[in-house]
């Protein structure tokens, strides 16, 4: 098992470099493994970024990109909340104050 506590000092700010450089987790997996003979799994990578407090920059990016492309097709985007919004549709009052559900007096009603 890999984990930060096993990286140097030299070993951890090479690999706050890649990240920066914009390398994701498969790919700090794999430098791991070519450049510093360490065999780490995806998860021990994970672990790896999390106590070293990684901010991988891919993902902002690809967030820009898809508001980017929304709004080329002329969609404008929404936020979760105005989707939320939308999706919520009001009560309407039935005048109904109680509903049976069977199992009462009356012979008619489903059991």
């Amino acid at each position: 098992m890999v984990s930060a506590s096993n990286l140097s000092e030299q070993q951890v700010s090479v690999i706050r470099d890649w990240v920066a450089q914009g390398s994701q987790m498969a790919d700090i997996q794999k430098r791991l493994k070519e450049e510093f003979g360490l065999n780490a799994t995806y998860m021990d990578t994970r672990f790896i970024a999390l106590d070293l407090n990684l901010e991988f920059v891919q993902d902002e990016v690809e967030e820009e990109g898809q508001l980017v492309e929304n709004e080329v097709e002329g969609d404008n985007p929404v936020s979760e909340e105005e989707e939320l919004s939308e999706a919520v549709l009001p009560i309407e009052d039935t005048g109904i104050s109680s509903v049976s559900l069977g199992g009462g007096d009356d012979p008619s009603a489903p059991s």
